[in-house]
């Protein structure tokens, strides 16, 4: 392993607890809500309110957990939309 890699290995080390965080909430959005969206504009609307939530806390000036906790949101609902279409690609085939 190289120094460069070395450094980016470090660097994403530095990204874990957020990963955790975001693996603890899409469980719990998978438990709370199992079924997602069927289309891409139904996703994209549950992703635009759960951005528009982030930006009402920032304009709120609320305190940064409120934000990080808006943010872990917004990841999880984009790695479900992600899926989304993932799955639909690898039904077709």
């Amino acid at each position: 392993m190289n120094t460069d890699d070395k450094i980016i290995k470090n660097k994403i080390t530095e990204y874990k607890p957020i990963i955790n965080d975001l693996i603890d909430e899409l469980t719990y959005a998978i438990e709370k809500h199992p079924r997602f969206a069927t289309n891409d504009h139904e996703a994209l609307s549950i992703l635009m309110e759960e951005v528009g939530e982030v930006a009402k806390d920032v304009n709120d000036k609320k305190d940064s957990e409120f934000i990080d906790k808006e943010l872990l949101q917004v990841a999880a609902v984009s790695i479900r939309h992600i899926k989304m279409i993932r799955d639909k690609k690898q039904n077709e085939v």
